[in-house]
């Protein structure tokens, strides 16, 4: 071949990557990295933590078959609305209890949300910088983890970007349904803290200076009677005992002293995400200032002041809310990612004269298909415990009876009789192994104790090889959260049998 015909076919390749990318075909990579990023390791890690508490909630309806039996009764779970747990039960009905069945629909919510911001950004500010901010969005690690962990955080922020979409599509026919569908959803999801909406709502047409054509939108409207069905049930059930227990856990860490709630806040809102934003935190910082910019520039128009203002208001709204809350944890500012992954696109589309070339969709989806090819290669992208669950699970079979509760040695011990709350070790045991659990602190253990029972479970902990040496126990299987063991000294009697 000559070398001129090698330089055609250079140039041809650098023109063709240089061009601009077509919305369709950003969209396909978009989706697909989205997918192949937050389901990466879905079936191979454990849940544990607060999400293995809503994964044994889901597997209770499961094993029931009642959508409302864990919310009657004295022990009943009030605390969080039923979307995520009936969707996540669906799941386990149809997978079993495994650790992709558990996060199944909470990684799904999570594709939704890239999705909704790049077409909130669309509609806001262009495809480029929609694109950009949603490629932003979805390598940031705090929307990564919150996104692929058993929470309600994303399918409420799904819910909170398809009711600002429906609002700044109105004027169409599905913008009445995507807006009162979206609360509906949110209303579901998380609960009352999504009618945060309707304060961006007035807010951004009063800049823009007229109403949104809502007229004869009441059949969208009967969308809502979703959540006040839900909400009038529980109140009926339960009364006055409903707003108690949510006032309870609104109020969790208010007794501290206001240095430590200002030092928790900085912690988390501030000191987090310097930490944790990166690479993309510069940019959205200047992101941050380029709407600033668009609100208050001459010559400017009043739908880009609003546009620009709305995404501003809804950051700002987030992080008040999440310092002025007593409990303070950064997944609380996940709803606002998008917003502020959206003003930090719109600057780096308006670097690139809102072209996006076709060599950054080539490379995404070069990235991400490495990603996925790293998915089938065991161990590399972390240890596959599905094994050793199995394993334990077999065993737990073999030496106890059905029914029996297993003893765990853990620091978090049995909840007392009450309301349904978190009890890390007891939710692990249940979700995975259909099983009741007796939970023992470490430094309350014995070795009598541990001897009695035919295998013992010992929780992840700093210094668990010297409890397990402590205690006489003899390793049978190790996985993440748990290890199972069994006592030497029952081992060795039953040898001399």
């Amino acid at each position: 071949m000559s070398p001129h015909a090698d330089r055609g076919r250079a140039r041809a390749v650098r023109a063709w990557l240089g061009a601009t990318a077509s919305p369709r075909g950003s969209v396909a990579v978009l989706a697909a990295a989205s997918l192949i990023v937050l389901f990466a390791g879905a079936g191979s890690k454990e849940i544990h933590g607060t999400s293995i508490f809503y994964a044994s909630l889901a597997r209770d309806i499961a094993d029931a078959g009642d959508v409302l039996g864990i919310y009657r009764g004295a022990d009943a779970y009030l605390l969080k609305p039923p979307a995520l747990v009936w969707l996540t039960a669906l799941a386990v009905k149809l997978l079993g209890p495994t650790s992709f069945a558990g996060t199944l629909f909470a990684r799904l919510s999570g594709v939704a949300v890239v999705l909704l911001t790049y077409a909130l950004g669309r509609r806001l500010f262009g495809p480029a910088a929609a694109w950009l901010g949603a490629v932003m969005l979805l390598t940031n690690s705090t929307f990564h983890q919150f996104s692929s962990a058993l929470r309600m955080d994303a399918l409420m922020t799904a819910g909170v970007l398809l009711a600002v979409i429906g609002y700044l599509e109105a004027g169409r026919r599905w913008g009445p349904y995507a807006f009162f569908g979206g609360l509906a959803l949110g209303l579901l999801a998380k609960g009352p803290q999504v009618l945060g909406v309707l304060l961006l709502v007035p807010a951004h047409a009063l800049v823009l200076g007229r109403w949104p054509p809502l007229r004869r939108c009441w059949p969208a409207a009967l969308l809502l009677s979703l959540p006040l069905a839900w909400y009038g049930w529980l109140l009926s059930e339960h009364g006055a005992r409903v707003w108690q227990e949510l006032a309870a856990d609104a109020a969790r860490g208010g007794s501290e002293s206001i240095q430590l709630q200002l030092s928790s806040a900085w912690r988390e809102y501030v000191h987090k995400p310097l930490l944790r934003f990166w690479p993309w935190l510069p940019l959205l910082l200047a992101g941050c200032v380029y709407g600033g910019y668009r609100c208050t520039a001459r010559g400017v128009t009043r739908a880009v002041r609003a546009d620009a203002g709305l995404l501003l208001v809804w950051v700002g709204a987030v992080f008040v809310a999440a310092a002025i809350k007593p409990d303070h944890d950064l997944r609380y500012v996940y709803p606002a990612l998008p917003p502020l992954s959206l003003l930090a696109g719109a600057l780096a589309a308006h670097l690139l004269r809102q072209q996006l070339p076709r060599w950054a969709l080539a490379l995404a989806a070069c990235l991400a298909a490495g990603l996925f090819v790293a998915t089938l290669v065991p161990g590399l992208l972390g240890k596959d415990t599905r094994p050793a669950i199995a394993a334990m699970h077999r065993r737990l079979d073999a030496a106890l009876a059905p029914g029996e509760p297993v003893l765990v040695v853990g620091f978090h011990v049995n909840n007392p009789p009450g309301p349904r709350r978190q009890s890390t070790h007891v939710d692990w045991v249940h979700y995975y192994f259909g099983r009741d659990a007796h939970v023992i602190a470490p430094h309350r253990a014995r070795a009598a104790d541990v001897a009695a029972a035919p295998v013992v479970l010992v929780a992840r902990y700093g210094k668990r090889a010297q409890v397990l040496a402590a205690l006489d126990l003899e390793t049978l299987v190790a996985g993440e959260e748990m290890v199972l063991a069994v006592s030497r000294h029952r081992r060795d009697a039953r040898g001399a049998r």
